[in-house]
């Protein structure tokens, strides 16, 4: 099982790289008035960082032809994130005892 974290500065550079600009990721006062309480990460930087995980550790070949990501809850700043193997081909992102995002390989 693979962790992780992400901070409220790799949030706002990652911004920066991707002119995602959205309140709910980068403004305090936004995302304490927000349905989250608070600011959320950006899903495409999760799945990056996913992706690098697998892939450095094989999990992922070049024969792959799909990844599933079922996002069903939101992620937060500053929280351990653990990716954990479910099958050869599953895999959950879990936060706080919760499942984040579901992952699943097409290879």
């Amino acid at each position: 099982m693979e962790t992780f974290i992400i901070n409220n500065n790799q949030g706002k550079r990652f911004s920066k790289l991707s002119g995602d600009y959205n309140k709910i990721h980068i403004d305090k006062k936004y995302g304490y008035n927000s349905q989250f309480g608070e600011n959320i990460v950006h899903g495409s930087l999760v799945i990056i960082k996913i992706l690098l995980m697998l892939k450095k550790n094989l999990y992922i070949n070049k024969n792959l032809k799909k990844i599933d990501f079922k996002f069903v809850n939101f992620i937060k700043y500053n929280n351990r994130l653990k990716l954990k193997k479910i099958s050869n081909l599953n895999y959950n992102l879990i936060q706080n005892k919760k499942i984040v995002i579901k992952i699943e390989i097409n290879g």
